[in-house]
């Protein structure tokens, strides 16, 4: 209907998908920023966290989001690919979903924003607290 909206759809412009650019979400580059959510093991609903990519390139880019491959399973982010605005436009804003299950203790994930066009990698450390 008219209020579907494709994610992947940016005025008119279809982005491809991550697999199909070759993307792999593998650390390259040093950890930009770190986040920490703390939250009760035994939470029946997940926690949230926004998480803002400041745009670094001269144009729109492509980007690609998602969890490296060693992460465990209790974090995901959405969206998972996009546009990000040029240099000096608005920030990105990923949302971190952290979901418990059961376990207490620390769980480390590392999220990776790929510009693959430009070259550029964020990387995030999202740290999670189950007490």
């Amino acid at each position: 209907g008219a209020l579907d909206v494709a994610p992947t759809r940016i005025g008119g412009y279809q982005a491809a998908s991550a697999e199909a650019k070759g993307v792999k979400f593998e650390v390259s580059g040093p950890i930009t920023q770190e986040v920490t959510i703390s939250m009760p093991a035994q939470s029946d609903s997940p926690r949230i966290e926004d998480v803002f990519i400041k745009p670094v390139c001269m144009a729109y880019e492509d980007f690609y989001a998602g969890f490296t491959a060693d992460t465990p399973s209790c974090f995901s982010v959405t969206p998972t690919e996009g546009r990000m605005d040029r240099r000096g436009g608005d920030p990105t804003v990923l949302t971190v979903q952290v979901k418990a299950d059961g376990q207490v203790g620390q769980k480390v994930g590392t999220l990776c924003v790929v510009l693959p066009d430009e070259g550029e990698q964020f990387n995030v450390k999202v740290t999670a607290n189950f007490s």
